[in-house]
């Protein structure tokens, strides 16, 4: 029945399909993420501290990041360097957000109460008054490992907001997870002059998604959607969508990559762009492009993209000049204990496979080319290595390209140009490897 709805809920004339979108608790297919809520910028105006609490600070949490660091820009607390910077980061489309004042942050009190115990008031009815609202107490200090185990048993709170969506302030229902525990961080609020908001610590999330399903060439499809986990507007810089058949499930936890607005994907040979999400993500609109049966992408099963770039030994890499091999591409960094950890493993399959049709490249995620190239070569990594500066963002560089998040990421390339396996581990990429040559 919920196929059918589904089905019937889409509209497909010229080629456009609008598939209808649910909200769902948590995080669901995606990575979860918190966000620091620092000491603030402006002053806090709110009431109704409780007696018991002996040492608090306040911090607030906006809703809508975008338009706050608009109103931050329009009262001069940032420059327009610093604007425009954040701007090109989070992909700001400025005729989206209003210079209309709304109240789209939440008040956030973190303290101590009498009994030693840390304390957490979140506002939720966004009335400045923390006397009529629920006082969490958490055992404060905690080892990291017991602080990550106590992360997991937080309760989501209900606050509410306002938001400028669709050229309208309107009235909204967030959950938030609020936790004052920094796990395995270490932060130090430099500029920040009062100790006690130095000696307090919040991170908060918004673990929701959008759930949806849909009918493309009588086949069924799961539709998955969130944004960057602390914001409920979706635009085309912070959303992230996973379409997958109704028999198998994504995980970007697993290593699965999500697709963005503007994006298009392939699905059982046939190609649709991701045309648009609405503002608060009760829809998801694609449209068809036709069949496509050799589809380029940077998932398993996709042909690679065709790229360039220079190898640390100012050589030219590309695909073409390896014929017939196939070729790993190891993303990782000397910062980077993991990767470290897994070069004896590397230099193992080096070895086994160089003599075969084999072709290891490291790509070094880093912040000196000359650091790196002394680095391999104390640790004997005689394979191909490219450098790409995780100082500078660059569009063309294979870490972009890529679209790697997480270190280290390796992936297989076959003959064809194919991706074969990506996210996978030594063992699994050597049984294919031993499948093939």
């Amino acid at each position: 029945m919920m196929v059918l709805l589904a089905f019937w809920g889409c509209s497909q004339q010229d080629n456009s399909i609008v598939i209808p979108l649910q909200s769902h608790e948590g995080s669901g297919v995606f990575h979860s993420s918190q966000s620091i809520v620092p000491p603030g910028r402006i002053p806090l105006i709110y009431t109704g501290v409780p007696e018991t609490i002996e040492q608090y600070v306040v911090r607030s949490i906006s809703i809508q990041p975008e338009q706050n660091i608009w109103e931050f820009y329009r009262k001069d607390i940032l420059t327009k360097e610093q604007f425009l910077a954040s701007q090109e980061r989070m992909g700001i489309d400025t005729t989206k957000l209003t210079d209309q004042e709304f109240d789209h942050r939440i008040l956030i009190l973190t303290g101590t109460h009498n009994n030693g115990k840390r304390v957490v008031i979140t506002d939720t009815d966004n009335d400045k008054d923390f006397s009529n609202e629920t006082i969490f107490e958490y055992e404060y200090p905690l080892p990291p490992e017991e602080q990550r185990q106590m992360d997991k048993t937080i309760p989501l709170v209900k606050a509410s907001v306002q938001l400028f969506v669709d050229g309208q302030i309107v009235d909204h229902e967030v959950n938030l997870h609020i936790s004052p525990y920094e796990n395995y961080r270490t932060l130090t609020y430099h500029s920040v002059e009062n100790e006690i908001e130095r000696n307090y610590h919040l991170f908060a999330s918004m673990p929701f998604h959008k759930r949806g399903e849909v009918v493309l060439q009588d086949q069924v499809y799961n539709v998955f959607a969130t944004t960057n986990g602390v914001n409920p507007v979706f635009h085309e810089g912070n959303t992230r969508i996973f379409i997958s058949p109704a028999d198998s499930e994504p995980s970007e936890r697993d290593g699965d990559i999500p697709a963005s607005v503007g994006e298009v994907i392939n699905l059982d040979g046939h190609d649709y762009r991701i045309e648009s999400i609405s503002s608060l993500g009760e829809s998801l609109k694609l449209s068809y492009l036709g069949e496509n049966p050799d589809p380029f992408g940077i998932t398993e099963g996709y042909n690679v993209p065709r790229f360039n770039a220079v190898t640390l030994n100012y050589d030219e890499f590309n695909l073409s000049r390896y014929p017939g091999k196939f070729v790993l591409i190891d993303f990782w960094g000397t910062w980077c204990g993991p990767c470290v950890r897994l070069i004896p493993e590397l230099k193992k399959l080096h070895t086994e496979y160089k003599d075969k049709d084999f072709q290891l490249v490291g790509v070094a995620y880093d912040n000196d080319p000359d650091m790196v190239r002394e680095f391999t070569k104390e640790n004997q990594m005689d394979w191909i290595h490219i450098f790409v500066d995780q100082n500078r963002r660059e569009n063309n560089s294979l870490v972009e390209l890529f679209r790697v998040s997480s270190f280290p990421t390796k992936i297989l390339i076959d003959p064809s140009g194919k991706i074969l396996a990506r996210g996978r581990s030594i063992d699994e990429i050597r049984n294919i490897l031993d499948e093939n040559l």
